[in-house]
């Protein structure tokens, strides 16, 4: 028998649509994972051309087939531009966690765009998967982002260190404390 395939969740804001990251985003893609002001506190990943574009959009899309990642891109509505992408990913089933990470355009930053994204990924990842903590790494320079994660309620984790990046700071919110604040039930 089987398994069912997959469909994809799309995620619907009062001003966006969140959905599938797709071939169609190549360009969207090179320049987020590409541009310097949007990668200033990322780590690698990068996108040297539309090659590297495709190439990402490949894995992410055999990621969610394997069941080890979402990724939306962040589209206006109702034009459907593509203005960011927000993912939950390193998902461990084993520990019932995931991350969070994010990028914006610059000239769709300060519009709480990202804001509205977190609360519907925030909301997806707790209530429909019942994840148990969704952490994120961000550089300790990194002040919106900081900021971003603090709003919706994450705190800092001081007993988590990033090997891989010493600049990072790990922040995490429990699916016990989201519910409290969004006043949701089981």
């Amino acid at each position: 028998m089987e398994a069912e395939p997959s469909i994809f969740p799309v995620l619907q804001t009062e001003r966006l649509v969140l959905r599938e990251t797709g071939f169609s985003d190549i360009e969207e893609i090179y320049f987020l994972r590409s541009d310097a002001e949007v990668n200033k506190y990322l780590g690698g990943g990068s996108c040297e051309n539309r090659e590297t574009a495709k190439a990402h959009i490949t894995l992410v899309q055999e990621q969610f087939a394997w069941g080890k990642t979402f990724n939306w891109s962040i589209c206006l509505k109702p034009s459907g531009r593509m203005i960011g992408s927000i993912c939950l990913w390193n998902i461990s089933r084993k520990k019932n966690t995931a991350e969070i990470g994010y990028t914006l355009h610059p000239l769709h930053q300060h519009q709480g765009y990202m804001n509205e994204s977190m609360k519907a990924v925030l909301d997806f990842g707790f209530r429909e998967k019942q994840y148990r903590l969704i952490d994120a790494y961000t550089d300790r320079d990194n002040s919106k982002s900081v900021k971003l994660l603090l709003k919706n309620g994450f705190v800092l984790d001081e007993s988590k260190t990033d090997v891989e990046v010493p600049t990072n700071r790990i922040y995490a919110l429990t699916r016990e404390k989201w519910l409290l604040k969004n006043d949701l039930s089981d």
